[in-house]
């Protein structure tokens, strides 16, 4: 029985976040084929405003002075937001900007996140994340107004075709499922008229028919009850289910077997019994009887206006949802223990947003900002900050060996030795540098080294993973150290930045550069 009601309530959470408008008129089904639709988009741009409006009654009279403060500012804010994003058919390759503000009373927040996935190229696989803090959090201190997530490193190797794979299974995935919303969206009768076209709506230049949506608080009830009702009598939930199932145990399998890893003889789904499934159909019913009594949705319900273009792409959206949580008719419904006097009794909140959608599509140019040692910071420097620094591990250096470094066969002569910190080879930076034809800088107030190279800027952060090449971060598996009060940098990271092959010979304890 409980198995039963997770894969039934999986189903059913899907089906109604992904089918709003299921019906079976032309006009609906026309939006829901837009919306669809809008999975097919490999690139587009969308300028969003949104805004939300809270109110509670019945708040202790103690409760309300502080209420009010907190209602003006959230209810006179808005947020605005420019979204662009960027990515493949196959899902390996995304790139996204997000810029924004929220204008919240007389304080403004600026804030952005951009992400670049690339797992295209196994050898060089690519996953970076930046969050830009809002400028009002990092005026007047010393936090960096950008923090760096560099994820890179952790798909490489098998990592990365495996998560390749999974990638491309999420689009086999996801165009089941909406086949499946779709067809079943022909078949479903809610004997409620849910979409209208209701006049036009201008966009862009150009005047298009405007589909309203209007949902109340009975309707959504009605949705609910009788879209739940229809897919355990027409057994098309447990079916959709079994095949999603199937599906994804497949793809797990082709995974393993790309990876060379060992299989369990593959899980196979108990079948539901008939008693269970009409359990499950009562004791929804019997939940839906007591939620009649409960009001969900306020006076707006849930309002849509959506533009359509030519092409079929939802353009326009502009939308209301109002929701109303009142606590007492919800203890009544459901018997519970309940004392007016400690909780407020009825909860608004509204939602209001516009999206606009351009350049579907089309070229859409993703500028990530410029980053250095200066304006930037990654997650676990932060994280660092507020760890003991007794808890940090020492590095472990290794000065018994004789490391030797060849640069197209010329060896380099250092006055104090390359050293094994950590595994890695570390040598004194202006020696490597300028025997590579190189240029450094030092940065004593920052602690930054400033290396100009074949068209390049290299800054590293002494103690710091994080590089910046030409602005963009890199992450290092062992960052610039002070030794003995000499520089020293990774070896193969220097080399490789500037397009150089590196190899190491055991036998001479030798590391070759050749560029």
């Amino acid at each position: 029985m409980k198995l039963l009601s997770k894969r039934v309530a999986f189903i059913l959470s899907l089906t109604l976040i992904c089918t709003t408008l299921i019906s079976c008129s032309t006009t609906e089904l026309k939006v829901l084929e837009a919306m669809m639709k809008s999975n097919d988009i490999l690139s587009s741009e969308k300028d969003i405003e949104a805004s939300v409006f809270i109110d509670i009654k019945g708040l202790r009279e103690d409760e309300v002075a502080d209420f009010e403060l907190v209602k003006e500012m959230i209810n006179q804010s808005t947020l605005f937001m420019n979204y662009k994003t960027i990515k493949n058919k196959e899902n390996t390759m995304t790139k996204f900007a997000i810029e924004g503000n929220l204008a919240l009373q007389d304080m403004p927040m600026d804030f952005g996140v951009w992400l670049d996935l690339d797992l295209t190229n196994q050898e060089e696989p690519k996953f970076i994340e930046i969050i830009k803090q809002p400028a009002l959090l990092t005026e007047g201190s010393t936090a960096k107004p950008y923090m760096v997530m560099d994820l890179s490193s952790s798909f490489t190797g098998d990592s990365s075709q495996a998560f390749n794979e999974i990638l491309k299974s999420s689009v086999e995935t996801n165009k089941f499922t909406l086949s499946f919303i779709q067809e079943y969206a022909k078949d479903f009768k809610l004997g409620e008229t849910l979409v209208s076209q209701d006049g036009t709506l201008e966009v862009d230049g150009k005047t298009l028919p405007k589909y309203h949506l209007k949902i109340d608080d009975k309707i959504a009830k009605k949705f609910i009850r009788q879209l739940v009702n229809d897919m355990i009598d027409s057994g098309k939930a447990v079916t959709f289910f079994e095949q999603l199932m199937a599906m994804q145990l497949k793809n797990m399998e082709a995974i393993s077997d790309d990876l060379g890893l060992p299989q369990d003889q593959p899980a196979e789904l108990p079948e539901p019994k008939q008693e269970d499934i009409d359990a499950f159909k009562e004791l929804f019913n019997e939940f839906m009887n007591k939620f009649d009594d409960v009001t969900l949705l306020g006076s707006d319900g849930i309002q849509i206006d959506y533009a359509i273009n030519n092409d079929g792409y939802i353009i326009y959206e502009s939308g209301t949802i109002d929701f109303l949580l009142n606590l007492d008719e919800i203890t009544k419904a459901f018997e519970i223990e309940y004392t007016p006097e400690e909780s407020p009794s009825i909860i608004q909140l509204k939602f209001m947003y516009t999206i606009n959608t351009k350049n579907i599509n089309e070229d859409v140019t993703i500028e990530i900002p410029k980053l250095s040692h200066k304006n930037a910071t990654t997650f676990n420097n932060m994280l660092n900050m507020s760890v003991d620094s007794e808890l940090i591990p020492e590095d472990v250096i290794d000065d018994s060996r004789d490391l030797n470094i060849y640069v197209n066969d010329k060896k380099v002569i250092f006055e104090n030795k390359p050293l094994l910190v950590n595994g890695n080879t570390l040598a004194p930076i202006r020696e490597v540098i300028e025997s590579i034809g190189g240029e450094v800088k030092w940065v004593e107030e920052s602690q930054t080294i400033i290396i100009n190279i074949n068209d390049s800027v290299v800054e590293l952060m002494i103690d710091d993973n994080m590089a910046f090449i030409n602005g963009e971060p890199n992450m290092l598996e062992e960052p610039a150290t002070l030794i003995n009060n000499r520089t020293y940098i990774p070896v193969r990271y220097i080399a490789e930045t500037i397009g150089g092959d590196v190899t190491w010979d055991a036998n001479t304890s030798s590391i070759h550069i050749t560029y």
